[in-house]
This record gives C-alpha cells, structure tokens and sequence, in this order.
C-alpha cells in the first residue's frame, strides 16, 4: 500500500544533477538556490505586472 501512495515521489532530495544529495549542507544549498530562484521569479513577475499597469496608465491617460 505505503509502495502505491509514493509511486513517483523521491524519498530523497535530488540535485539539478539528478544525483540525490548526499549532506545536510547540500540538502541546504541546494533549498536556499531554489528559494533564491523563487524570490527572482517573483520579482520578474512584479516588475512585468508594474511595466504592464505604467503602460495602461499612459495609453488610458492620452
């Protein structure tokens, strides 16, 4: 049963290299890169959302 409800997850974490990490420092390594790609998303994302609401703005305002 436990073998169904898991199927596909990974019990371990994985490094962008596929290889499974192998330390706590890794495990926390690699956490904080992909909160720190998260954070840039998001920024890109809110910049794109203002460049979009400053240029409906400009356009509504003429």
């Amino acid at each position: 049963m436990d073998q169904i409800k898991s199927q596909g997850v990974k019990s371990q974490p994985v490094g962008k290299d596929g290889k499974p990490l192998q330390s706590i420092e890794s495990y926390q390594a690699h956490w904080a890169q992909l909160m720190e790609d998260t954070n840039l998303k998001i920024q890109q994302i809110r910049e794109e959302e203002q460049r979009r609401a400053d240029q409906q703005a400009q356009s509504s305002g003429r």
